[in-house]
Protein backbone atom coordinates (compact mmCIF):
# COMPACT_ATOMS: atom_id res chain seq x y z
CA UNK A 1 0.00 0.00 0.00
CA UNK A 2 1.44 3.22 -0.53
CA UNK A 3 1.16 5.91 2.55
CA UNK A 4 -0.49 9.02 1.36
CA UNK A 5 -0.24 12.44 3.34
CA UNK A 6 -1.28 11.70 6.68
CA UNK A 7 -0.56 13.48 10.20
CA UNK A 8 0.29 10.10 11.91
CA UNK A 9 2.21 7.20 9.65
CA UNK A 10 2.13 5.27 12.18
CA UNK A 11 -1.97 4.99 13.05
CA UNK A 12 -2.39 5.47 9.35
CA UNK A 13 -0.27 2.15 8.56
CA UNK A 14 -1.43 0.17 11.78
CA UNK A 15 -5.66 0.99 11.39
CA UNK A 16 -5.24 -0.41 7.47
CA UNK A 17 -3.51 -3.31 8.57
CA UNK A 18 -5.63 -6.48 9.10
CA UNK A 19 -6.23 -8.10 12.43
CA UNK A 20 -3.20 -10.91 13.10
CA UNK A 21 -2.13 -9.45 9.63
CA UNK A 22 1.46 -8.04 8.48
CA UNK A 23 1.31 -5.34 5.49
CA UNK A 24 3.68 -3.71 3.73
CA UNK A 25 3.66 0.05 2.89
CA UNK A 26 5.43 2.20 0.43
CA UNK A 27 6.61 6.04 2.04
CA UNK A 28 7.32 8.72 -0.25
CA UNK A 29 9.70 10.91 0.19
CA UNK A 30 7.29 13.69 0.40
CA UNK A 31 6.12 12.87 3.75
CA UNK A 32 7.86 14.94 5.84
CA UNK A 33 8.80 14.54 9.74
CA UNK A 34 5.77 16.88 10.72
CA UNK A 35 3.80 14.67 8.87
CA UNK A 36 4.95 11.29 10.91
CA UNK A 37 7.53 9.77 9.28
CA UNK A 38 10.62 9.28 11.14
CA UNK A 39 13.15 11.22 9.08
CA UNK A 40 11.63 12.88 6.62
CA UNK A 41 13.18 10.83 3.84
CA UNK A 42 10.68 8.32 2.80
CA UNK A 43 10.81 5.07 2.41
CA UNK A 44 8.97 1.42 2.87
CA UNK A 45 7.54 0.19 6.08
CA UNK A 46 5.92 -2.68 8.02
CA UNK A 47 3.06 -2.90 9.70
CA UNK A 48 1.77 -5.71 12.43
CA UNK A 49 -1.31 -5.72 14.17
CA UNK A 50 -2.63 -8.71 17.01
CA UNK A 51 -6.33 -10.11 16.70
CA UNK A 52 -6.81 -8.12 20.00
CA UNK A 53 -5.91 -4.92 18.17
CA UNK A 54 -3.97 -3.70 21.62
CA UNK A 55 -0.78 -4.83 20.34
CA UNK A 56 1.26 -4.07 17.48
CA UNK A 57 4.46 -3.16 15.63
CA UNK A 58 5.21 -0.68 13.18
CA UNK A 59 8.77 -1.05 11.12
CA UNK A 60 9.99 1.82 8.40
CA UNK A 61 13.36 1.70 6.83
CA UNK A 62 14.23 4.87 5.56
CA UNK A 63 15.89 5.62 2.02
CA UNK A 64 18.51 8.00 4.24
CA UNK A 65 19.50 3.94 5.19
CA UNK A 66 18.67 3.95 8.84
CA UNK A 67 15.48 1.69 10.60
CA UNK A 68 13.02 3.01 12.68
CA UNK A 69 10.81 1.05 14.95
CA UNK A 70 7.48 1.40 17.28
CA UNK A 71 5.59 -0.50 19.08
CA UNK A 72 2.57 -0.28 20.24
CA UNK A 73 0.84 -1.95 23.52
CA UNK A 74 -1.66 -0.06 24.83
CA UNK A 75 -0.41 3.13 23.88
CA UNK A 76 2.31 3.82 21.07
CA UNK A 77 5.72 4.61 22.59
CA UNK A 78 8.36 6.56 20.62
CA UNK A 79 10.39 6.07 17.29
CA UNK A 80 13.61 3.84 18.01
CA UNK A 81 16.19 3.83 15.47
CA UNK A 82 17.67 0.56 15.11
CA UNK A 83 21.19 -0.12 14.73
CA UNK A 84 22.64 -1.92 12.44
CA UNK A 85 26.34 -3.61 11.77
CA UNK A 86 26.68 -2.96 8.15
Amino acid sequence: MLVGNTSNICEYMFSNCGRNSLYFYTIPSTIKLENGSPDGAGGFGIAYKSKSEDYGMIIIFSYNKAVYMKIKSTTWDDWKKVKFIE
